[in-house]
């Protein structure tokens, strides 16, 4: 199983959420997904809105999952080799890797679901959680 961090969060939602700091920190420990806005040719992170400045460099880590946020941040990924997906809406998408991500309460044994809260089903082949330390302790005693 992979342990994702949600936008950077390491201990539940917080403030720091897709801060440049924050995705770092968490892509130490684990995977991270992030947001990403493509805007005027220039690289935003943030989830509603393009809130924190970054570069092309920034998302050369191995571990990252890149949630394209604008249409204009799907056509810079298209041809790149980052994780990466976009979705509204749907109830699942398929990442450029070939990974299903799926919305909550959807879990696939080969998808990756995002989780709200502490209730983990343990039956995907990934998570994307607020609270990947939790996660990661909580793995660790099974």
């Amino acid at each position: 199983m992979i342990i994702v961090s949600h936008r950077g969060n390491l201990n539940g939602s917080c403030t720091e959420e897709n801060k440049p700091e924050a995705i770092i920190k968490a892509s130490n420990i684990c995977y991270c997904e992030l947001d990403l806005w493509a805007c005027n040719n220039q690289l935003y992170l943030g989830h509603d809105k393009p809130l924190y400045k970054i570069t092309e460099d920034f998302l050369h880590r191995d571990n990252l999952i890149i949630h394209a946020k604008n249409l204009d941040a799907v056509n810079f990924l298209y041809n790149t080799s980052y994780h990466w997906f976009w979705h509204e809406q749907d109830m699942l998408t398929i990442t450029s890797k070939g990974k299903l991500w799926c919305y909550p309460t959807i879990y696939i044994p080969s998808g990756i679901t995002v989780v709200k809260d502490k209730n983990f089903k343990l039956t995907s082949y990934g998570l994307c959680t607020d609270y990947p330390l939790e996660l990661i302790s909580r793995l660790a005693r099974i």
